[in-house]
C-alpha cells in the first residue's frame, strides 16, 4: 500500500499528487512543480475564498460501510486485510 491510501481531505477522498507547469518569465522559462499530501480537515471547516461551503454541502457526507473481509488473512503487519504482493 502506499502512502496515499486511505487518505481524506475535509472528508473527501485525499491523497498525494503532483503537478508541474512551464513558466515562462523575462528571466527565462522554468518548471514549476508542487507536491501536495492531501490529509487533514473536517468538512465543515472546508472553506474556498473565506467562504464555509464545507457546512453548505451535507448532502455529501460519507455514509461509511463495514467492509467484508478480503480473507481472513493478516499482511505483513499483523493487521488483517490483503496481503500485498512482491514487486
Amino acid at each position: 500500500m502506499g502512502s496515499g491510501t486511505g487518505m481524506i481531505c475535509e472528508e473527501f477522498k485525499g491523497g498525494i499528487g503532483t503537478a508541474s507547469r512551464l513558466a515562462k518569465t523575462a528571466a527565462g522559462t522554468f518548471t514549476v512543480g508542487v507536491l501536495v499530501q492531501a490529509n487533514y480537515g473536517h468538512r465543515d471547516d472546508l472553506r474556498i475564498a473565506g467562504i464555509p461551503i464545507g457546512q453548505e454541502i451535507t448532502d455529501l457526507t460519507p455514509r461509511l460501510k463495514k467492509q467484508p473481509s478480503d480473507s481472513g488473512s493478516k499482511d505483513e503487519s499483523g493487521r488483517g486485510g490483503r496481503a500485498s504482493r512482491a514487486p
